[in-house]
């Protein structure tokens, strides 16, 4: 569901309270393939919410992760390391 249309079905956008901002392109580096991952997400209405993920990028300090979640505008976000980890159970999101 694209945010257009989440906004249109009753969901309000939501930001992400703990997102850093996008780090500079030669400092990324992309996770191929993607890992499964958690993802402490704490919602600007909502609070903290552990959610699985797919850690799509990263940098020395930030993960780029893909939610599949109707609440924040975009699919990707980045966020500190410190709240993302690896899944154990290696089933895509």
């Amino acid at each position: 569901m694209t945010s257009s249309a989440a906004y249109s079905a009753g969901y309000e956008m939501h930001k992400i309270l703990n997102a850093a901002p996008v780090p500079p392109r030669p400092a990324q580096r992309d996770a191929q393939p993607p890992i499964p991952a958690r993802a402490r997400v704490v919602w600007e209405h909502d609070g903290q919410e552990i959610l699985d993920a797919l850690a799509i990028g990263w940098t020395s300090r930030h993960i780029w992760i893909q939610l599949r979640d109707p609440r924040p505008r975009f699919v990707g976000v980045w966020l500190p390391a410190r709240d993302v980890r690896r899944r154990e159970d290696q089933r895509s999101t």
